[in-house]
């Protein structure tokens, strides 16, 4: 789990430093000359800002994916193959069993404090009704 928390900083310092580089690059190009003399200048300039773009925005998504899985204590397996996995029989997309709720989630994301056994949850059948979700009608769907 240690590894998983300094995979995460790790892919937010890169994000960051992607786009900081984004925004110097922005602010670097030379500006003598015109058509070619400028194109011929700026050459390095222009190939590192298509880079900043083909590793920037790939590296952000997956780090809003990693960040939303942290927050909802959930792994991607889980969410691609929810219909095949045994332990999540009765739970609908976007249920998260085994979330603790937001400061719970981090706090066990962030401090992780030993190995956690997790109980089964019962299906969500069984859940008790919330303003969310009840038997008189659902919010989004």
């Amino acid at each position: 789990m240690l590894e998983a928390v300094g995979g995460e900083e790790q892919q937010g310092c890169q994000v960051l430093s992607i786009w900081n580089c984004h925004w110097l690059l922005d602010h670097s190009y030379l500006s003598f000359g015109r058509g070619l003399v400028w194109a011929a200048a700026n050459i390095p300039l222009l190939i590192l800002n298509v880079l900043t773009w083909l590793f920037g925005v790939p590296l952000s998504i997956l780090l809003a994916i990693h960040t939303f899985h942290a927050l909802t204590s959930s792994t991607t397996h889980e969410f691609v193959k929810l219909e095949k996995l045994e332990y999540l029989n009765g739970f609908y997309q976007f249920s998260f069993p085994f979330s603790e709720g937001l400061w719970g989630n981090l706090r066990h994301f962030c401090c992780p404090s030993g190995l956690k056994l997790w109980k089964r949850a019962p299906p969500e059948s069984d859940w008790p009704e919330t303003f969310w979700r009840n038997r008189y009608y659902q919010c989004c769907g």
